[in-house]
């Protein structure tokens, strides 16, 4: 259940900096992706055909924070595909 409060947390935080277009949004972004993805390795070994809606919302949630900072116009540097660094 930790994990599952803890990306709720990440996840709101990125959509706040997201709204106000924060500088540091690409961070947040990266944090909730990273989050969900662990959250979805946790649950999925719980084996619950009752969470495959939820898997799947927090698969799109890291979808889509993967790809917001280019979307919202922030250049990524090619160097590390978006995982280390903005320019």
């Amino acid at each position: 259940m930790h994990h599952w409060n803890d990306c709720g947390e990440l996840c709101g935080t990125a959509a706040k900096l997201v709204a106000r277009m924060s500088p540091l949004m690409a961070h947040a972004c990266r944090a909730c992706a990273a989050g969900c993805d662990d959250c979805v390795t946790a649950s999925e070994k719980l084996n619950d055909p009752k969470m495959r809606e939820a898997l799947d919302a927090l698969r799109a949630c890291s979808k889509s924070c993967r790809e917001m900072p280019q979307t919202m116009g922030i250049k990524v540097a090619a160097c590390c595909e978006g995982d280390c660094c903005t320019k």
